[in-house]
């Protein structure tokens, strides 16, 4: 019910965000979820509209990136007081058309995977299982058991959607693998005949 009662109050429309790398420091970016998405990147003249944020809601965005030698270098010296990229985020107040706008500068603040607080963790969890999900070439050596043991170390205990996540990726695990058993034994079949 705490979840129903939050989606009906918006605290935001028509929100989009552009976000700019700073090319001194990446070399490479690609929005995770978007691997298979080519014809809506290439599209610069399509019109994209603006979501709709709820009240205790958030969004999170992940990229991954290909640092330059200067980004690099910048992380072993300790001398990162650079922007890595800048946000701009765009949005309306509920049933108002002025439209604001709030910028950060995102800090070249490195920290490893394992120094990440929890809630990366999770978003990391469960942005991989939607590319295990649509065979993504970039999760190739990725299984459900690595999502299950990401996601069962970040598991907020007290958070039922969270333990649900991991109920359904454990589901996944075995209704792909009796899947890839099938595929394997018609396979073996039809080399045999």
């Amino acid at each position: 019910m705490k979840e129903f009662t939050q989606t009906l109050y918006s605290v935001a429309d028509g929100v989009y965000m552009n976000v700019e790398f700073n090319p001194e420091y990446v070399k490479e970016y690609r929005l995770i979820g978007f691997d298979n998405k080519v014809g809506a990147l290439r599209d610069t003249l399509s019109m994209v509209e603006g979501g709709e944020i709820g009240s205790g809601h958030s969004m999170v965005a992940m990229f991954e990136i290909i640092p330059t030698e200067k980004n690099i270098t910048a992380i072993k010296s300790g001398s990162a007081d650079v922007a890595v990229a800048n946000i701009k985020m765009n949005y309306n107040l509920p049933r108002q058309s002025k439209e604001y706008v709030f910028t950060y500068r995102c800090p070249l603040n490195f920290s490893s995977f394992e120094q990440l607080d929890k809630s990366y963790w999770f978003s990391t969890a469960v942005s991989m299982f939607g590319a295990l999900l649509r065979e993504s070439k970039f999760i190739r050596n990725t299984s459900f058991d690595d999502i299950i043991k990401i996601g069962t170390t970040a598991i907020n205990p007290n958070d039922l959607s969270q333990k649900e996540f991991l109920n359904l990726v454990d589901q996944a695990k075995k209704l792909y693998s009796k899947t890839k058993k099938k595929k394997e034994k018609e396979k073996k079949d039809r080399k045999s005949n």
